[in-house]
């Protein structure tokens, strides 16, 4: 597994291009691992406090899901649970959960 290591002896500028990156690190063939839930690198971003930083959390999940990250160290199990799930619809790697609309 490659770990980037968001926020581990990087400064926000840094953990951002790990995660434009994530690209690369999926190339390798190896899963990524990516661990965001609440990083400082979220809050500067941003301007939040820690206690304010899910939105950006789950934003920068859906783009590292988008860009192949396989494995998720998180606190918000089930709003990140949505969002993987609502990514891999959208690539179409998983069907909708229901489809009760029909075309006539």
């Amino acid at each position: 597994i490659i770990d980037p290591g968001h926020d581990f002896g990087k400064n926000t500028r840094h953990s951002l291009e790990a995660t434009r990156r994530l690209p690369e690190m999926t190339a390798t063939g190896f899963p990524v691992l990516v661990s965001l839930s609440n990083k400082d690198f979220v809050g500067e971003t941003l301007d939040k406090p820690v206690d304010e930083r899910l939105l950006g959390t789950l934003a920068t999940t859906a783009v590292s899901a988008w860009l192949g990250a396989q494995v998720y160290r998180v606190h918000q199990v089930a709003q990140t649970r949505e969002v993987l799930d609502m990514v891999a619809s959208i690539r179409g790697t998983r069907p909708p959960a229901v489809a009760r609309r029909g075309l006539a």
